[in-house]
């Protein structure tokens, strides 16, 4: 090894030894080294006017709307949407229309509505029921709702089950819970509550506190408020 070599060596031996030296008081005077601290990224902001929100969704401008109002006219009341739900419209149709509104829906060729998954009803307080049938095209992969509002206290409507004929069951729990009456239905009684029940559980006007005469003597008692109070031991009457 040269002397140049040696001289360098040596130069880098004692630079080590001081630069170790140096962190070892800088911990015993409890001195923290310090960091470079990381270089923030640039924030991207974009404005309003670059993207621009996309317009309001027009149910209207749909082709199944526009053939439903031209073939139907009046019997089409009302068209809605909500504004995230774009492709579940909701058409309000006159209540005598609805059995040739749906049949033209599951059978017309351009429209093929095969599927109706689902038929509910709902009761109001100012004593309006409404009816939601939910349809879906495979076909053309599009969902759509038909809404009928009845009236009175004993509201009727056509029956639609026998173009979807799993409708059967749906319309008789709906007639079963509000007492609607589907006109032509090949079935049209309980199929939740017992035949002797009174009453339809899910109006606004029904008696929450109704218990049948057959349970009152062994089940039940009247409280001090007029009320029927639960006596009956359920279980047990099990464990029994």
């Amino acid at each position: 090894m040269s002397d140049n070599e040696k001289n360098n060596s040596e130069e880098k031996g004692k630079e080590k030894s001081a630069s170790a030296s140096q962190k070892e008081n800088s911990a015993v005077q409890g001195i923290v080294p310090e960091t470079k601290a990381p270089a923030k990224k640039a924030e991207v902001v974009v404005s309003a006017e670059e993207e621009p929100l996309p317009p309001p969704f027009d149910p209207e401008g749909e082709a199944v709307v526009q053939t439903l109002r031209k073939k139907f006219g009046e019997n089409i009341t009302e068209v809605t949407c909500l504004p995230l739900l774009a492709d579940n419209i909701t058409v309000v149709v006159a209540a005598e229309a609805i059995h040739e509104i749906c049949s033209f829906l599951r059978y017309n060729p351009k429209q093929l509505y095969e599927l109706c998954s689902d038929c509910c009803g709902n009761h109001f307080d100012d004593g309006h029921f409404e009816l939601l049938y939910h349809l879906y095209s495979f076909i053309n992969n599009q969902r759509i709702r038909l809404k009928v509002k009845l009236e009175g206290e004993t509201p009727s409507v056509d029956t639609i089950s026998d173009i979807w004929q799993g409708m059967n069951f749906f319309e008789r729990e709906i007639y079963d819970m509000y007492g609607i009456r589907f006109n032509n239905h090949p079935d049209m009684r309980r199929i939740l509550m017992p035949d002797y029940w009174k009453g339809h559980p899910l109006r606004k006007d029904y008696n929450i506190h109704y218990v049948p005469e057959r349970f009152r003597e062994r089940w039940w008692k009247e409280g001090e408020d007029g009320k029927p109070v639960l006596t009956y031991d359920f279980l047990q009457d099990k464990r029994g």
